[in-house]
């Protein structure tokens, strides 16, 4: 600095009015480029930061969302044994047959729903700490969104489905006399139990409509869990190429 002012010195006392105002031209440009430079030095380093802050976000989410996989996947798993169920005993209706199975297996048929388990608090700190505005891919933005929304949506129809399908379902099977036999036998027994259809003339298309509504609802729930299966095995594969 005491060069500079040195050199300014000299100039002004030689009366060089245009060589000074030259070099102090020159040395506002260089004043200008070491302020743009140390910005964009310091753009990069908080671009750097944010970019390693996403990262480790995103890490976090993929464990979640792995969890969320094992999760629907035994959904899926029991719904599909449900819906088993339900079919062996529609068929058993329309033939006037009866219908053999466990204390266990009815009460998965009828009682049993599956309950959709999701994990949520790296989305949410990741929402209230604005991570979400580093991905510069939009669609992962609003799949991650469309994700947590959705699992939402079939939480609340799987309790929807119990209120409306299963419970008053159980309530007439007990109305009606079946499962009376099973009041004092443990739920997990594996022994055979015997329903019979052929004493329920007068009651068999009423119950017979709740056993097809439940069968309906299993249904939907279990196109719902697949599709949102779908839908976040593609997320999880996005995900991935913003760690790589």
């Amino acid at each position: 600095m005491k060069f500079f002012r040195r050199v300014r010195h000299t100039l002004i006392l030689d009366d060089k009015k245009i060589k000074y105002l030259k070099y102090a031209l020159g040395e506002i440009i260089l004043v200008v480029i070491g302020i743009l430079i140390a910005l964009q030095i310091n753009n990069w380093n908080e671009s750097r930061k944010d970019n390693q802050k996403k990262k480790e976000y995103v890490k976090m989410l993929i464990n979640d969302l792995n969890k969320d996989i094992i999760n629907i996947n035994k959904c899926i798993v029991s719904d599909s044994l449900k819906n088993i169920g339900l079919k062996k005993i529609l068929i058993a209706f329309n033939t006037n047959k009866t219908f053999e199975t466990t204390p266990k297996e009815l009460y998965t048929i009828t009682s049993e729903t599956a309950s959709l388990i999701t994990h949520d608090a790296t989305y949410k700190a990741m929402t209230s700490d604005n991570v979400m505005e580093l991905f510069d891919n939009f669609n992962i933005k609003a799949t991650i969104s469309s994700y947590y929304s959705r699992v939402e949506y079939i939480k609340r129809f799987e309790k929807w489905y119990s209120d409306i399908s299963l419970g008053p379902l159980m309530e007439k099977m007990y109305e009606f006399g079946v499962g009376n036999n099973l009041a004092n036998t443990t739920i997990n027994s594996e022994d055979k139990y015997q329903m019979s259809f052929e004493a329920l003339a007068n009651h068999k298309n009423e119950l017979k409509g709740y056993f097809t509504e439940a069968q309906i609802m299993t249904k939907s729930d279990l196109l719902y869990y697949r599709e949102v299966l779908l839908q976040l095995e593609n997320l999880k594969e996005d995900l991935s190429k913003e760690i790589d």
